[in-house]
């Protein structure tokens, strides 16, 4: 008897389990919602030391050229800037392409770093780009952006 009162409440606990996913859209949110969406101002970085920060790929044929792009606060003193190359896989998690990670030091408010990576194989490719700023006083901010991904 216990038996078949647990398959019986298995039973119905599968076939709730649609209903109660299930869920349809508010109309009148959706219509009342669309002015303030459209009246916000668009999203920006919350950086305190980077004025901008720019990740870029660019692949022709099978060659990689990765480049970033740093410009920062006049108080910046050095800029740490670590370049890793990235490939899609399984289940569109990323990993690092052969060990193609570059690492600049630049005692400047700004910086400029290109590398080439050649011999790609086909997939999906990103370049990931972590910046780290220092100041003379000790204070540093460090910051991660990708690149738009680039499909070959």
């Amino acid at each position: 008897m216990k038996k078949i009162a647990v398959l019986m409440t298995m039973v119905l606990l599968i076939c709730a389990l649609p209903l109660t996913a299930y869920a349809e859209a508010d109309e009148l949110y959706l219509e009342t919602a669309a002015p303030y969406a459209a009246s916000m101002p668009p999203a920006t970085p919350d950086w305190t030391l980077a004025a901008d920060i720019i990740s870029a790929l660019d692949i022709d044929g099978t060659t990689a050229t990765c480049t970033s792009l740093v410009t920062a606060d006049t108080v910046v003193t050095c800029i740490e800037i670590e370049r890793t190359l990235q490939v899609e896989g399984f289940l569109w998690i990323w990993s690092t392409y052969k060990n193609t990670v570059w690492k600049s030091y630049i005692y400047d408010n700004s910086a400029l770093v290109s590398n080439d990576k050649p011999g790609l194989t086909s997939g999906t490719y990103r370049l990931k780009t972590v910046v780290t700023l220092k100041t003379a006083s000790g204070k540093s901010e460090t910051i991660t952006i990708y690149s738009d991904p680039v499909t070959i």
